[in-house]
C-alpha cells in the first residue's frame, strides 16, 4: 500500500506512507519461518531551495517463527541531502546519504540488539564523471560484541541511468576474521 499526504508541500514538505505484508521467511531474520511480517516505511520530502533537496525517513519491520521461538523487528532511519544548482545541474552535483539500523531479536525469553550504518558522499566532478565514498558499519548476527567496517572510495563514469563503469577499492575490518 503506498499513500502521499493530503496536505504540505513546498516549505511544510512532501509526506509518504508505505506498507506491505511479505512472507517471514529470510533465514537471518526469522530463521528461515514461513509466516506474514510486516514492513512499514515512512518517508519526508522538502526542497530547502531551487538547488537544495532534503529527505528523512524511518523504516519498521517485525515478524516471527513460532518454530524457534524468534520474534523479529528492524527500526531504520534513513536521510538524503542533496545539492543540484540549477545553472549546473548536468555538470556538478553533491549528495550526501546515509541509514541506520538496529535489529531486535527475542529468541526463548533472551533479547539481544545489532545494529548497522552506512554514510555515503557523491560529487559529481563533470558532466559523467563521479566521485565519491561510503562508509559502513555493522554488528554481525554470528559474532556478539564485534563489528565489521568497510571503506569504499568509487569513481564512476556514467553514460545513462541504465549504464555506467565504476572503479571501486574496499578496505574492510571483518569482525568474523578479527581477533
Amino acid at each position: 500500500l503506498y499513500w502521499t499526504a493530503p496536505f504540505g508541500g513546498g516549505a511544510a514538505g512532501t509526506y509518504e506512507l508505505w506498507g506491505q505484508a511479505t512472507l517471514a521467511n529470510n533465514e537471518a531474520l526469522f530463521d528461515g519461518g514461513r509466516r506474514l511480517a510486516g514492513l512499514g516505511h515512512v518517508n519526508v520530502f522538502w526542497s530547502v531551495s531551487p538547488a537544495v533537496f532534503f529527505q528523512v525517513g524511518g523504516s519498521v519491520v517485525g515478524g516471527d517463527n513460532p518454530d524457534s521461538s524468534l520474534a523479529t523487528v528492524v527500526y531504520g532511519a534513513d536521510f538524503r541531502l542533496t545539492w543540484r544548482p540549477p545553472a549546473a545541474a548536468l555538470y556538478h552535483s553533491f549528495t550526501l546519504r546515509g541509514e541506520a539500523y538496529m535489529n531486535r531479536r527475542k529468541q526463548r525469553g533472551a533479547v539481544q540488539h545489532y545494529s548497522g550504518a552506512y554514510v555515503s558522499a557523491q560529487y559529481q566532478v563533470s558532466r559523467r564523471l563521479f566521485a565519491g565514498t561510503r562508509f559502513d558499519w555493522v554488528e554481525p548476527l554470528a559474532v556478539p560484541d564485534r563489528h565489521t567496517w568497510a571503506i569504499v572510495p568509487v569513481l564512476t563514469w556514467w553514460q545513462s541511468e541504465w549504464v555506467y563503469l565504476r572503479l571501486e577499492w574496499q578496505h574492510q575490518r571483518d569482525a568474523l576474521l578479527a581477533g
